[in-house]
Parts: C-alpha cells; structure tokens; sequence
C-alpha cells in the first residue's frame, strides 16, 4: 500500500514481485491480508458503507494465472475483520466476524461450518490459529484475566469441519502478548511470557496442541530487544540486544542451545529467513541515533547481516546500508504457522527511501546484486 501523508490517501495494489506487474484494487485499503500457504490465494477485507459505520466485506484472489481474478464476495461483517485463516492450498477460509467463526469452501463461498468462540470474560480477546490440515483448524484464543489487564491466558481449540466438534485441547498461561509461534512439522509451539510482577520474559518451547513445555530455552530482560523464530528445520533461533551490539543463539529442535554467534555493533534486531541454503539474513539498526526514528523499527533503515549458520561467520554487506529490510513482516499474519520459505523472495526484498520515492529492491545474497522491482511516484 503506497501511502500518501498529504491527502491521506492509500492506492492500493497488487504486486507480481517477479514481474513487477501491479493490479490495482482501487482507494479503499484492505485489511488483515491471509495468503495460503502455497500462495496461490489470498483474501482480505475492504470496507463499504458510510464512513461513520463502515461495513467490512470479504474479497478473495485467485493467484494461480497469470493475472489475479479478485472477486467480491458480498459477504459483510458486522465488524472489523479480525482474522482470517486460508487452508494449505486455498481451498477453505476461515474467518472470525465478532465471536463467530465461519468456514467457507473458497470457490463456491458454501458455508462448511460456523461456531462460536467460548469467551469466557467481557473483556477484549485475541485469535489466531491454523489449518492443520483442509479439514482441521486449531485456534489460540487469548482472554485477558478478570481484573488482570496484562495477564492473559490462551485456550487451545481444535476445530474437525468432518464431525462439526469443537474441542478444548490445551492452555497456556501467562501471557502478556498473543505471541506464538507454531512449527507445522513437528507440531511445537514457541511461546513468550511475561511476569506478572514485570520480572524476566521467558521463551518456552510448547506442544502446539496442548500447551504443555517441553523445555524453556531462554530468559530475558523485558527492556531488552529479543527476537525468537524457527528455522526451516525446526530448530530455533533467537536475535538479542546486548548494549550497543547484538548477539545471535542457535538453539536445537528441543530447545537446547547450541552456539553463540557476535553479530557486532547495532541494535534492534530483526530476523529474516534464510535467503539461501545454511545462511540467515538479520538486520540490525546502526548504534546510536537512528536516522529515521519516528516510525515504528521495522521500517527504520538498518544494515543487513548474513549469518552462516553452520560456521557462524557473519557477512555484512555494505551495499545494504539504509535500505529497509521487508522480510519480518510476515510476523503480522493471522497464521501462526506461516513463515518465509527457504530461498524465497521474502528473505531477500529490501525498500529504499529517496526524496519521497520508494523502490522495492530485490538483492541476491550471494553475489550481491540488486533487481529493482518496483518504483513509487513522488
């Protein structure tokens, strides 16, 4: 979405990033975008009616051809689209629309199933989930605790679209954040807690459909900067503030560590995926005053590591200097199981910001050329 501070205004659009085509989809922004797992669809929701009470409807791409065929669904929330879930291949999406969930057949908009979420307080709650597999969705529904804001808890549900059964599977405990992370493989759930006395973060690997630990890999300070993800394989890896520098740990599938690896001077890291085979993209921000800080650190130009995950020697790439790294932006997604495929274009698209010009850039990491893929009009 190319955003306009001015008028306010968002064109909104479609980009082919190995062609460059774009489709246009008009002024309306969408919102909460789900690709399936394949990418071959996608859904999302824009909104209709009168500014004072607009109404959400669902629209739905089919990305197999060439060209996208987008096609309205006329299917309207009574509110924000709060999430959005689509099968491994984009056949069934599942959506929430206030405490109801709906499962839809994706080409011919049939109703497979719908059941309410089992709220048990009036306060706010937090969904996310995913298709195991076309005919089973697991769900992670966060409430907060009566007369505890910051603490929430997370209910395991597991929905089967053959018997029409909803069932409680697990919980999980002490949250502050809807922050999980589930590797499909293995079906293991990496997970974040907070203290309720503001104490030490601690990262768990859990069961993804019980809830029950498998072992805590990692503490932290909560004003330190952490971030935690799964590699291809299934094992762990966690990027963390320390001062000035930042560090990187490499943790096995069961969550013991590994090796340590000194990513240098930076701050705020941010992982990638593996751009190729055995390598790790990171970014960090330059030490010091950012050059950029009003905005939020994903889109503060940063410095782009490579990290050789069998040797842990680190590449930096001077070329890279004040680009934008794009690839931690697939964390926002509904799906908890999605992730940047190895090798794949995610890991490898930077933004590059020029007299309110941007250019979406894609670099090859090993021979570091760059492919521009797309230029914003001033």
């Amino acid at each position: 979405t190319a955003h306009s501070e001015k008028d306010e205004v968002y064109a909104t659009f479609l980009l082919n990033v190995r062609t460059g085509a774009t489709i246009d989809l008009g002024r309306p922004a969408w919102d909460n975008v789900e690709f399936s797992p394949d990418g071959k669809s996608a859904c999302w929701s824009v909104p209709t009616g009168g500014p004072w009470k607009p109404a959400p409807e669902l629209v739905m791409a089919d990305l197999r051809g060439d060209r996208p065929i987008l096609r309205q669904t006329g299917i309207v929330l009574n509110g924000p689209l709060m999430d959005v879930l689509v099968s491994p291949h984009g056949e069934r999406i599942a959506y929430a629309d206030d405490q109801t969930v709906s499962v839809l057949e994706s080409d011919s908009l049939k109703s497979v199933a719908s059941f309410r979420l089992p709220i048990r307080t009036e306060g706010r709650w937090w969904l996310r989930g995913h298709f195991m597999s076309r005919d089973l969705l697991r769900l992670y529904l966060m409430e907060s605790e009566e007369g505890k804001e910051q603490r929430r808890n997370v209910t395991i549900l597991e929905f089967s679209l053959p018997a029409g059964k909803l069932q409680t599977t697990g919980r999980i405990e002490g949250l502050d954040v809807l922050w999980v992370r589930l590797f499909p493989q293995t079906e293991r759930l990496l997970v974040r807690t907070a203290q309720a006395d503001g104490g030490r973060n601690h990262y768990y690997l859990c069961e993804g459909r019980t809830g029950a630990r498998v072992s805590e890999f990692s503490q932290n300070d909560p004003k330190s900067f952490v971030r935690a993800a799964f590699l291809s394989d299934g094992r762990l890896v966690m990027a963390e503030e320390k001062g000035d520098r930042a560090e990187l740990t490499l943790f096995s599938d069961a969550g013991q560590p590994l090796s340590t690896v000194d990513l240098g001077e930076g701050r705020r890291p941010l992982l990638g995926g593996e751009p190729s085979p055995g390598w790790l993209a990171v970014s960090l921000r330059p030490p010091g005053k950012s050059a950029w800080n009003s905005g939020p650190e994903t889109f503060e130009p940063r410095n782009l590591l490579l990290v050789d995950l069998s040797t842990g020697r680190v590449r930096r790439d001077p070329g890279t200097a004040g680009l934008i790294p794009v690839f931690d932006q697939y964390y926002w997604a509904s799906d908890v199981g999605s992730s940047a495929a190895p090798g794949g274009v995610l890991s490898r698209l930077l933004i590059e910001k020029e007299g309110g010009r941007s250019t979406l850039l894609e670099l090859d990491p090993a021979s570091g050329t760059r492919r521009v893929i797309f230029k914003s009009q001033p």
